[in-house]
């Protein structure tokens, strides 16, 4: 994710699985449209403000088609094509 515009920069297949997107969809998209409905949007100083560490936190996201899912997601500060950048590594834990 770009950490100026939280817009996704890159998406693999399993992402596009578990959020019920095309593949292309899920690039360039706003991070935040992922997130639950009316849940507080954060700024991108928000999200990579932890300066270089490693962050994990579990976070409400809705699927396409507004199913409500639990995610844990590992973010870490990065280098996208010179700049500054997210990788998030998010693993879906919504209990069935």
């Amino acid at each position: 994710m770009a950490a100026a515009t939280l817009r996704v920069l890159r998406a693999n297949k399993a992402a596009a699985a578990v959020y019920g997107y095309a593949l292309q969809e899920l690039f360039d998209m706003p991070l935040p449209t992922l997130w639950t409905r009316g849940a507080e949007v954060l700024s991108p100083q928000a999200v990579t403000r932890r300066g270089g560490e490693d962050s994990t936190v579990v976070w409400r996201h809705f699927r396409k088609d507004g199913e409500p899912i639990e995610v844990h997601v590992f973010f870490h500060e990065v280098a996208f094509a010179s700049r500054p950048a997210v990788a998030l590594y998010v693993r879906e834990i919504t209990e069935l």
